[in-house]
């Protein structure tokens, strides 16, 4: 398996408002740091933006960094590179709705198609259906 070194692919600046850059930041909103490629916030703070979203705190930013990091920023699916801001999504291996808890241990990070593909399946039942 390629492990990716992606730090040098992350952060971009782009000059204000071009079709990649519609909101018109060439810097992260949050810090003011070099924003990312397809957002409106650095890294750093988008992992912030993912925990404040998931858990209703900054303080998973780290863990969630940490869980994209141990699947080398490939989606488990599609075996597509993961780029956090643009097709990065958090995901429920066991969802919410089917009794799975919201904690890092039942989560990865999958396309974000993938994601909306599998719905309220659970992580082994939609491998089954996509390998067949």
């Amino acid at each position: 398996m390629k492990i990716y070194n992606l730090p040098h692919i992350l952060p971009h600046r782009f000059p204000p408002r071009t079709s990649a850059n519609p909101h018109g930041y060439d810097v992260c909103c949050n810090c003011g740091g070099p924003r990312l490629e397809h957002s409106i916030r650095c890294l750093e703070c988008w992992f912030k933006y993912m925990s404040n979203r998931h858990f209703d705190t900054e303080e998973k930013s780290i863990e969630l960094k940490d869980l994209i990091e141990s699947q080398q920023y490939i989606c488990p699916y599609t075996k597509n590179l993961l780029v956090p801001g643009e097709n990065a999504s958090i995901d429920h291996k066991i969802p919410l709705s089917r009794g799975g808890i919201n904690d890092i241990s039942n989560m990865h990070w999958v396309d974000v198609g993938a994601n909306g593909k599998k719905q309220s399946k659970t992580h082994e039942e939609y491998l089954r259906i996509i390998k067949l």
